[in-house]
């Protein structure tokens, strides 16, 4: 069983054991997320099937935004995570550009929201774009979400790599010590 989150009640099955909602696509979950629909529990999401990286990274922003706990991790069989120090440079990379294409994406959406305005000068069309401009604030304010998580994200990876860059390091020295 998981530990409720925020908004839930009591504790919830495990997705794909007896009791659990059936198991939604992680493309259907996150359609649901961007019209604002968010399960009120892990709603199926499978930990051992989350999906494609970039619907990872869309679910853990939208989550991690909402201030809602993140999906549980796979078990690995008390393995831990992986850890690859030759991969994980060009990971940081791409992350980096991501959440660059993020932020330029909120600039390019908050531009268009500053820029819309009304076609006539009536009631209804003055309405029309304040609805406008509050969806396209509320979509700034998804990217901005999508770039911080990818900013913390790049942070945590880069301090992963100098420590064990560190460490290695510091082995390093240890064998050449005890070889001389």
């Amino acid at each position: 069983m998981t530990t409720p989150g925020q908004g839930q009640q009591g504790p919830l099955p495990i997705p794909g054991t007896a009791g659990s909602t059936p198991l939604t696509p992680m493309s259907e979950q996150i359609e649901a997320v961007k019209h604002g629909q968010l399960p009120s529990g892990p709603g199926g999401y499978d930990p051992n099937n989350p999906g494609s990286w970039e619907e990872q990274i869309q679910r853990a922003a939208y989550l991690h935004q909402a201030g809602l706990p993140q999906d549980p991790e796979p078990d690995h069989g008390g393995k831990g995570y992986e850890f690859n120090p030759e991969t994980l440079p060009a990971l940081i990379r791409e992350f980096e550009e991501i959440a660059e294409d993020s932020r330029h994406f909120e600039y390019q959406i908050r531009q268009a929201s500053s820029a819309a305005t009304p076609p006539a000068p009536d009631k209804k069309s003055m309405e029309y774009v304040t609805a406008y401009q509050a969806s396209l604030n509320k979509a700034a304010e998804q990217a901005k979400g999508a770039s911080v998580y990818l900013d913390d994200l790049v942070q945590s990876m880069k301090k992963a790599l100098a420590d064990y860059q560190q460490n290695e390091e510091h082995n390093a020295q240890d064998l050449r010590r005890n070889k001389a």
